[in-house]
This record gives structure tokens, sequence and C-alpha cells, in this order.
């Protein structure tokens, strides 16, 4: 009834053009139906359909080729390598094109051992060895012209001493807008020695770098300069970065900054990144002039270990810079009260992120809230403390957050007297924050897990009927005394509902509308609200 309603005729009818048209189409709407099926099912089913015929398989390709991760041991390296070299362009699968995202982790690949048993084991197989397989990447890349983002997390000179060509290659990946080195030192610069032209002329939209010298090798920072491969690597797409992560490097010399002479007006010398709005840095050699210099449209700092930034490191007193677009801003406390401090316009930031626990020893050199007490226009905080603040630090802290509007607590608790100080006292003492949204995390040990008076609607509701701003929420309880880290899958949403004489209650939401409410009110200040 089908074929007949659709103009097919009779089976036994000679064909026509008609008919084979129809056939055609008709072949095209099973394969867009299938298409969309094979898109809703996960990889491992996806994986399954592809063994059912050449037909399936090319289906099915682009969706399990498109976002590749090795991480498990060298034979799986050498069997994906092997797939692609062996079904080049000129095969009917083409397989390489597919792949849109690579990403290489640290593991027994780069550390040449293989599983077995259950333990890894040096291998004995030679082509499993990182000396085998690293020119098979190189190949490798020269047949995946849809790459977009490709990332090497483990030591990027030990492929590199395998594969001279390979910083080559990788360059002239003109589809490439991701790039990822770990472990890049003298000899993944010596690779990309070669590089020439600029944007402009090699096509190249590069817009996320980040890399990550050697330290962990060689226990010396990677030095970039100008006339080596890094620095030309970096020079290169210096006009097209957006988003740029430097560790491990001795930067000095090769960042823009002003003429030794200190003569303001003549400009700057060195690599600038006037594209750049987020950048990450950690155990790097530098100044803060030089990134005022060199960054001079940057939005997000995340600062790791910044000894640089301490007026120690140089032995004078800082000069003021000019972050005039700087928004947001995470590190150790005294790395983010620095910045603020030297920085011209500390009314610009939004969003404060103290990434390492906040103690009383912090402000021992500062003054007490001395980093909210700068940002006067913060609308977004997160810090952690480990230790037991009095009720009049709350408060104190209160007077100084007078636009926040999303507050992220990660805090600690050993025993029942803090789980009430948790519950009752500090809500209390926060009620004058106007913040809409609350993201508190609590590290407990199994002894107060299951008292139901603090189960998580009991904390949601005693912070509601404080705080009279406040419309979400989200609660994380992190047991210590269980292994690992924090379950973020355990984490429960609550919106506040509040109804006639004061009434109050929370209702929990799912998954995926909370964690959009949070990224919403986190960063309510980037949409202009």
């Amino acid at each position: 009834m089908i074929v007949s309603g659709i103009g097919f005729g009779s089976p036994f009818d000679p064909p026509t053009t008609t008919t084979c048209e129809a056939y055609l189409n008709m072949e095209v709407l099973v394969e867009d139906v299938l298409d969309t099926i094979i898109q809703c099912c996960p990889i491992y089913t996806i994986s399954i359909i592809s063994r059912v015929s050449y037909s399936l398989r090319r289906l099915a390709l682009p969706h399990l080729l498109h976002s590749v991760c090795l991480d498990r041991s060298p034979m799986q390296v050498v069997g994906f390598l092997n797939f692609i070299l062996d079904n080049g362009p000129e095969s009917f699968m083409d397989p390489g094109k597919h792949v849109f995202e690579l990403e290489f982790v640290e593991s027994p690949a780069f550390k040449r051992r293989v599983l077995h048993d259950g333990v890894y084991l040096l291998t004995t197989n030679e082509i499993y060895r990182l000396s085998s397989w690293a020119p098979m990447l190189t190949q490798a890349l020269m047949l995946m012209p849809n790459l977009r983002s490709f990332t090497v997390k483990g030591n990027t000179d030990d492929i590199v001493t395998h594969s001279p060509s390979f910083g080559h290659i990788l360059g002239s990946l003109s589809s490439l807008t991701s790039l990822t080195l770990w472990g890049v030192g003298s000899q993944t610069s010596l690779s990309f020695c070669d590089l020439t032209g600029n944007v402009e002329t090699t096509g190249s939209s590069l817009r996320e770098l980040k890399i990550a010298g050697s330290y962990e090798y060689s226990e010396e920072l990677t030095t970039v300069s100008e006339d080596d491969g890094i620095g030309k690597l970096l020079a290169k797409h210096s006009h097209t970065l957006k988003e740029l992560c430097l560790v491990a490097l001795n930067l000095m010399g090769f960042l823009a900054n002003h003429n030794i002479n200190h003569d303001r007006s003549s400009g700057c010398s060195g690599v600038a990144f006037p594209l750049v709005t987020k950048l990450t840095i950690g155990n790097c050699s530098t100044t803060v002039e030089s990134l005022a210099c060199a960054f001079p449209m940057l939005q997000t700092l995340c600062l790791d270990y910044a000894e640089f930034i301490h007026v120690y490191s140089s032995g004078v007193p800082r000069d003021p810079v000019a972050f005039p677009n700087l928004a947001s801003i995470q590190g150790w406390y005294k790395d983010v009260y620095e910045v603020l401090r030297c920085n011209r316009y500390p009314e610009s930031m939004r969003r404060v992120v103290i990434s390492y626990p906040w103690s009383s020893r912090d402000e021992v050199d500062t003054f007490p809230f001395a980093v909210p007490s700068m940002a006067l226009q913060l609308q977004s905080f997160h810090f952690m403390i480990n230790e037991e603040k009095p009720i009049s630090w709350w408060k104190g802290l209160s007077e100084h957050l007078s636009s926040l509007t999303y507050l992220s607590i990660v805090i600690h608790s050993s025993s029942y007297d803090d789980w009430r100080l948790i519950c009752y006292e500090i809500p209390a003492a926060i009620s004058s924050i106007p913040i809409r949204y609350l993201s508190i995390v609590i590290e407990e040990y199994e002894a107060t897990m299951t008292d139901p008076a603090y189960a998580e609607e009991s904390l949601a509701l005693s912070f509601s009927k404080e705080i009279p701003a406040l419309q979400y929420m989200d609660v994380l309880r992190h047991n210590l005394s269980a292994m690992g880290g924090p379950n973020v899958s355990q984490t429960t949403w609550w919106t506040i509902v509040r109804g006639d004489n004061s009434n109050v209650s929370v209702e929990q939401l799912d998954w995926e509308e909370g964690n959009r409410l949070r990224d919403y009110y986190d960063w309510t200040f980037k949409l202009g609200q």
C-alpha cells in the first residue's frame, strides 16, 4: 500500500525515469530517518550499528568519529591511527574527514605500558611504543581536513622526538580553532620553528590556545622568545586568539611590555594579543605590567601559581596598571587582592573566585575583607573556608556585598555545632545581601550525614526564610569519609516559592534547569543585566 501510494506502480512494471527518481528520493528519506535515529543513540549502540552493513557504517562514522578521546592504552591509540591510515580519502569511508575533535590524555600510551590482567605492564611489543605511533599520528593528522580541536595532555616533547615534522603538520591545519599542548619543551619548539607567514596568508582560524611547558618533566621553565618555535606559534596567531592558557613558561622578554626606559608614550614592544578576553596563567615568569600591555581587552583572568603577582618577587612597589575591561578574576586571595590593588579600574570587577581556602592568614598583609571592599560592584563571589568563622565575621562580610546577586560557598562541618551555625546563624547574618542565587557545598563527616534535621531541603528552607531576595539555591553535601572528590550528581537544586503572609516553601528543580540557572546568575553581568 505504501509503495503504490507514492507512485512506484506495480513491481512488475518496467522502470521509468519517474520510478527511479522516486526510489532515490525514498533512499534519501530512509537515510535521513536513520541518521536522526542514530543521533539519539549512545556511542556503544552506534558502534554496534556500524558493524551491521556498509551503508549503516557510512551513516554511523560521522557520529562515532566527531569527537575522539584516546585515554586508555597504546593499543587503543594504535588501533585508531591504523583505522584512519588504512582508510584514506581513496576509500569509500574516508574516516579522517569525520574527525572534528581529537584528544590524547596522559595515559599508559605515553608511559609505554599496556593493560594485562588488570595490571599495567611495560610493553614488549614495539608497535605499541610511542616511538612507533608518534609518526603514525603525524601522518593521520594530514588525513583530517576538518579537525577543529586537537589536544595532547601528555609530554608533547616525547611525540616530537620521534616525529620531528609534528609541529609543521599541526601548523598547516587551516581548520583548527582550538589547540592544547602539554609538556612542551625544546623539541616541540624546534618542530614549530619553520612556521612562517601570518593568519592573513595562511588562512588560520585558531581561537583558543593552551600551552604548558615541560616543567613537570624537566624541572625548568620552558623559555619562549620571538625567535623560537613556540614564540612563532603564539605570534602567528596573536591577532586571532580569543582565549589563551600559559603554564610553566618563561615569558620574560616575549610578551608586550613598555620600553625599558619606561617612556609610556612610546607604546609597547614584544608580542600583544589584542583580541584575547580570557587568560589562564600559572607558574610563569612574567610581570603584571606585561599582562596589562599584552592583553588590552582582557575580561577574565585565571591565576594558578602566580608568584610574579607579589611585590616581593620584584622587591619594589608596583606602579598602577590598566585592566579597563577586567570583570572576572580567579586565584588565591592574596593574588586577587594584588591585582585589584594595582589595577587602575577596580570598579570594573564583577566576579571574583577565591580558588583556595580563604583563611585568616590571607588578611595579615592586607586588611579585613580587602577583596570584596575593593570590588564595589561585585555581583558574583565564590569562596571556600575550612576554619570556623564567628557570626561577626559573616555580618562584616555582608556589609561589603551590597551589589551581590550570586554567592557560592564551600564550608567545612565537623560537628552538630557547625551544622547549627550553617543552618540557622549564617543565614540570618547574611540576610542583608541581595543574592538571588546561592550555591553551597558542605564538606562533612558521615556522623552528620543522616540527620533529617539537616537535610538539603531543611537547609534550603532556612536560607530562603532569612534572605528575602533569594530565588534559587543548590546544595551539595560532600562526605569527607568517602573516597574521591565530591559527586556533583548528588547536587540538589531548589526554587523558592513565596506566598502570602510571608509563607515560604521550596520546590526541587531538575539537574538541567538547575545548571542553567546557576550559570545564568553566575555570569549575569556578561548579559548586561
